[in-house]
């Protein structure tokens, strides 16, 4: 899955859901995972939601601001998922708690806007 993503005003989580079971409406209310950038902390995440609850998986300094575009990119092949953000990549994880789900866009907290989304199989 691949999005341009532009954090337009706050300074919070904006970025992708993707292996998501159960979509509901709630920060945690889904389970899947979550790439995202994070503009107040100049952080990128990837983590996960149970339905409930909010896990980090892995934190990294990335520099993102407010009102700059960046593209996305998250690809999953077995338990081994890698998050790149403008072509780099960031983090690399093994999970294997969802293997299989609905993909989507998140914003927390913030006003952003998304752009050439695009979701291919492997």
């Amino acid at each position: 899955m691949q999005a341009r993503v532009n954090i337009i005003e706050g300074n919070r989580d904006a970025g992708l859901i993707f292996r998501v079971q159960h979509p509901a409406v709630g920060y945690d209310a889904q389970q899947g995972y979550f790439a995202g950038i994070i503009p107040a902390t100049q952080k990128a995440v990837l983590g996960k939601m149970d339905g409930q609850h909010w896990r980090e998986l892995a934190l990294k300094d990335f520099p993102c601001q407010s009102g700059q575009w960046y593209t996305l990119k998250v690809t999953s092949r077995n338990q081994t998922i890698q998050f790149w953000i403008d072509n780099q990549l960031i983090i690399e994880i093994t999970d294997n708690s969802y293997s299989k789900g609905f993909a989507g866009l998140r914003v927390v907290n913030s006003y952003a806007q998304f752009d050439d989304i695009e979701i291919t199989a492997q």
